[in-house]
């Protein structure tokens, strides 16, 4: 058995892939001229695991068409409090083991200081540009970016002593993250059109706890991943949900043709209201990809896709 394992094809056995009707043709038909953005909920560290099932998903999908340059991957940014050791050994040797598989996937992992590790680790941003040239550089070479959106497992934890299922929800999404990646990928792409893919995951915490007090791989998510029998631990799953896709001309429509830019309003009251409507917007959607009681601070996200 352990002569065949394979540990980046086992990524698909920790996650039940689940993609809405339609969407491979819609896809399909999106990407031939213009370049995808995924954007993921995020619950759980190990949702990277979910990021690389999808990314070499779409990769097929795009490789079926007649689109140039061709899609390679995706690229993504992790905190690099967890890269570096801040959140703890045990999450940072996790992340080096398990990148090398993401990138047998296709999905490239580089770090970068989040506002969150100034805040809570009293790391410096000040090279925040150099840790961006990376991914940039991996855009060019037909990597699109991908982001977990909101930047934190806030989502996925639960209270002390509660069911694990029992999780915060979805955290209000305010940083300017996407329009930051937006406008980097619109520069190297040869101002070709966007599309964001939205993408919906849970229960991550399913295989490897999120709660600062624990961090740790689920004997259910290990067993699993492992391939033991089941009768000696129950197997454990997180879920992907794919099947949005916001086009260009839907954001145009909604927010304008500097929509992009929106986080550089030099009015501060408007700027923080235009980039909390895009974030609400794209985040509603993508919360209508998770179970209700996952959507947290999304959880009337419907209201929020209707224009006021």
């Amino acid at each position: 058995m352990f002569a065949e394992f394979n540990p980046a094809k086992r990524l698909d056995s920790v996650v039940d892939l689940k993609i809405v009707p339609g969407f491979a043709d819609r896809f399909k038909a999106a990407v031939v001229n213009a370049d995808p953005f995924v954007i993921y909920t995020h619950e759980a560290q190990a949702d990277g695991a979910a990021a690389a099932v999808v990314t070499e998903y779409l990769v097929r999908l795009a490789g079926e068409t007649n689109r140039v340059p061709r899609l390679r991957g995706f690229v993504m940014g992790a905190a690099r409090s967890m890269v570096d050791g801040q959140q703890g050994r045990k999450l940072q040797v996790a992340y080096h083991v398990f990148n090398l598989l993401f990138s047998a996937r296709g999905l490239k992992v580089y770090p970068f200081t989040r506002e969150e590790d100034v805040a809570q680790y009293r790391m410096s941003r000040d090279n925040l540009l150099s840790e961006l040239r990376p991914m940039v550089k991996k855009m060019k070479q037909g990597y699109p970016p991908a982001i977990l959106a909101t930047g934190s497992v806030e989502g996925g934890r639960h209270d002390r002593g509660c069911d694990p299922e029992d999780i915060h929800g979805l955290q209000r999404l305010t940083d300017d993250d996407i329009l930051t990646m937006a406008r980097k990928l619109k520069k190297v792409n040869g101002d070709r059109e966007i599309v964001l893919i939205l993408v919906g995951l849970h229960g991550g915490f399913r295989l490897q706890s999120p709660n600062r007090d624990k961090r740790y791989v689920t004997k259910e998510g290990l067993a699993t991943f492992l391939g033991l029998p089941e009768r000696f631990i129950p197997h454990t799953k997180m879920e992907a949900s794919v099947g949005t896709i916001i086009g260009g001309n839907q954001m145009v429509d909604r927010f304008g043709r500097d929509w992009m830019k929106a986080d550089k309003d030099k009015d501060e009251v408007r700027r923080k209201q235009r980039v909390q409507e895009i974030n609400d917007f794209i985040m509603g959607h993508a919360a209508l990809l998770i179970p209700p009681h996952a959507r947290g601070a999304y959880s009337h996200a419907i209201e929020l896709l209707t224009p006021s």
